[in-house]
């Protein structure tokens, strides 16, 4: 009966953890209604044009979303709310041009590189010529640069 007993306060314990987490999640939520919560499997089938009608108030996960995640994310896009300077017609000129002739390059914002898996973020950077993981939150003629290096 004692072992019982522990095993089942054990049990109630971890519950409880769980669901505290799971409140907490909620919470951010409900404090976040426009972001989007997108399995990184369900983002990679996106074609180029739903991404676009998502825009960039989501946030991607691995396996399960958690409170930790939610706050690294967080952080991730507040430290890329400094205000950038705005582009010169010459550098919007370069960026477009750029884009044209590299339309087959993945183009990845710092705040979704920030959320992919340490594996995920490694596998970005042996492919520089294939990706581009931006210092930002929009390209910029520094970040093209600093292509394939």
């Amino acid at each position: 009966m004692r072992k019982t007993s522990l095993l089942l306060m054990t049990f109630m314990s971890c519950m409880h953890v769980f669901c505290q987490e799971d409140a907490a999640i909620q919470q951010w939520q409900s404090s976040h209604p426009t972001t989007l919560l997108i399995s990184a499997a369900r983002y990679a089938s996106f074609s180029d044009e739903e991404k676009v009608l998502i825009g960039t108030d989501y946030i991607l996960y691995e396996n399960n979303v958690t409170l930790e995640l939610l706050e690294q994310s967080e952080q991730a896009k507040s430290i890329g709310t400094a205000p950038e300077k705005p582009a010169k017609d010459e550098d919007l000129q370069v960026i477009k041009d750029w884009i044209g002739t590299h339309q087959g390059v993945k183009i990845i914002r710092q705040s979704a590189y920030v959320v992919l898996s340490s594996e995920r973020q490694q596998y970005c950077l042996e492919r520089p010529l294939e990706i581009l993981v931006l210092e930002g939150e929009s390209i910029t003629r520094k970040d093209i640069e600093r292509y394939g290096n």
